[in-house]
Formats: C-alpha cells, structure tokens, sequence
C-alpha cells in the first residue's frame, strides 16, 4: 500500500507542478494583456474602450484567484504529507 501511495502522491505532485505552471503563465499573460490594453486606451489607439480595458481585468484579477487557491491547496497537501510522515516516526 506505501508503494501505491508514495505513486499516487508523485502523480500528484507532478500534476501540480504543471498547473501551477500552465496558471502562472496564463496570469502572467493576462496582467500583460491588461497593461498593453490600458496603454491602448490612453493612447487611443485603433478602438479599445474603456470597458475592454475592465473586461481583461477583470480576467487577471480571476486567474490571480485561481492561482492562490492552488498554491494553498498544495501548500495544504504538503504539511498534511509532513504532519503524517511525522506521526509515523513517532514525533
């Protein structure tokens, strides 16, 4: 059964690391988008509005979120992962 797990928690992990990485990149992306589009509309360059402005955003502010969450739920997994390989040494 340790074997099956230790698998599970390797699959786990390497699931995890290529989420955070796809979410940073995508927030990343987006907060760039959201400079360029405010740049835009200062300028008045081809037909950016204010509400196109908002609307991307709106969307970095959402994919920053998501990225949070994902970070506490990994940094949750890992200290109940620590907290057990503790328990089972005995301290």
């Amino acid at each position: 059964m340790s074997v099956l797990k230790n698998v599970l928690l390797v699959v786990i992990g390497i699931l995890g690391s290529i989420g955070v990485v796809l979410m940073a990149l995508a927030t990343k992306l987006a907060w760039l988008a959201t400079g360029i589009a405010f740049v835009l509309y200062l300028l008045q360059f081809y037909v950016t509005d204010w509400g196109t402005v908002a609307m991307i955003f709106w969307i970095a502010i959402k994919l920053s979120i998501v990225l949070a969450i994902i970070f506490i739920v990994l940094a949750l997994g890992k200290a109940l992962v620590d907290e057990e390989e503790r328990n089972a040494k005995g301290l």
